[in-house]
């Protein structure tokens, strides 16, 4: 159905300005309506308006005393207009595109944030036999608090398997009550050496011999109460799992712990010649 609309003013600026913003909005969406301006003030008198410019479609007061913007106009419009004829402005149809936009790159963002985690934890828990390096020379303590050094976790000549923990964290403890239960077989079998480090700070050190007695753990134990073997072998997080082979050179790691974990390390072992 055709629009008619109606510009009603007296010959004045803002009614001739309006009168042209109808005429482009109307041209350029190709709607099908006339545009008239009026100076018959008797038109709008009749409608109980007393202001100009003002604006009829179909003989309705749709605006009163306003110069409309174009985006004003096409609301106007699109309130008389079907709604498949309706009008879609550029710029929402662009602010919609850059909403997509912008939730697509979050989506990306997002997916990508997710390999590199995935990918930095792989590489924390792969072999990696490619990366060898000899154990940095750092002060340790014994059980009984003699100062040792980190030089001598050896094995004459056989693998060793070294592990730093904390009394705190219970994932710790179910690593090591696992590989206790193996460890003489490994030995048996490999020669392996077990020895843990704790870097449970010096106030809670008192509690690492009670503990040990207590689960009746096999494997040395040496403390690390000031964290500087840890810091000198880059441990962020415990359990973590070096073996070191029979030069002395460590050439596999892993951080974290999942039950069965003590397989991995034992085929690591055994694979080491």
């Amino acid at each position: 159905m055709k629009l008619n609309i109606q510009i009603i003013g007296a010959n004045c600026s803002k009614c001739e300005k309006l009168f042209q913003r109808f005429q482009k909005i109307i041209s350029e969406f190709q709607i099908d309506a006339t545009v008239t301006k009026s100076e018959d003030i008797k038109i709008l008198i009749a409608q109980h308006v007393f202001t100009i410019p003002s604006v009829l479609i179909d003989d309705i007061v749709v605006s009163k005393g306003t110069l409309l913007s174009e985006k004003q106009i096409i609301r106007i419009l699109n309130d008389h207009l079907p709604q498949d004829k309706q009008i879609v402005l550029a710029v929402k149809t662009k602010r919609i595109k850059d909403k997509k936009q912008i939730q697509l790159f979050v989506i990306i963002v997002i997916i990508i944030s997710a390999i590199l985690c995935i990918t930095l934890l792989s590489v924390n828990a792969q072999n990696t036999d490619s990366i060898s390096f000899k154990l940095p020379v750092v002060a340790l303590k014994t059980l009984e608090g003699k100062n040792v050094s980190s030089s001598e976790i050896t094995n004459s000549g056989k693998p060793v398997v070294l592990i730093f923990w904390k009394s705190c964290c219970s994932p710790n403890i179910k690593m090591l009550d696992e590989i206790n239960e193996v460890y003489p077989d490994w030995k048996k079998e490999t020669g392996v050496a077990l020895i843990t480090v704790s870097i449970d700070d010096s106030r809670s050190s008192a509690k690492i011999a009670p503990l040990i007695n207590g689960k009746g753990w096999e494997f040395t134990v040496f403390l690390d109460p000031n964290s500087d073997f840890k810091r000198a072998m880059n441990v962020i997080t415990t359990p973590h799992v070096f073996i070191i082979n029979g030069h002395n050179e460590v050439i596999w790691q892993k951080t974290a712990y999942n039950p069965g974990d003590a397989n991995e390390i034992y085929k690591i072992l055994k694979a080491i010649k």
